[in-house]
């Protein structure tokens, strides 16, 4: 209980962030430490019962704050083609397995040299 909101909320971003690594890496990767202990380590329960406890709350207010300073930018004219922007995802495209887009496209291929069963 001794990890300071602002802390988790890093935390979680770098987990977006970091989707691959485990939550005790990120951790040790932004080097979380409690305050003001003799032994400043987290152990791994903590970090979990800290991201429970903080809820979204905390998160959708720092979404709003983001999203207003994201649209005085694009009043300003700071757009993308044309369109304001407000976030960015991890999306990807989904095309149809035909030889025409395995050509355009190419196909993902693997480290035994197996190409991949989508493009």
């Amino acid at each position: 209980r001794k990890l300071p909101a602002e802390q988790v909320v890093w935390l979680l971003i770098a987990l977006a962030m970091f989707r691959h690594q485990s939550i005790p890496e990120v951790a040790a990767h932004l080097d979380l430490v409690l305050p003001d202990e003799a032994n400043p380590d987290i152990a791994k329960s903590a970090l979990t019962q800290a991201r429970q406890r903080l809820g979204e709350e905390p998160l959708a207010q720092l979404f709003t704050l983001c999203a207003g300073a994201w649209d005085e930018r694009q009043r300003r004219g700071c757009t993308w083609r044309g369109l304001a922007r407000y976030a960015i995802d991890g999306s990807t495209l989904r095309t149809s397995d035909t030889p025409e887009n395995r050509q355009h496209f190419g196909a993902q291929v693997y480290a035994s040299g197996v190409v991949a069963s989508y493009p």
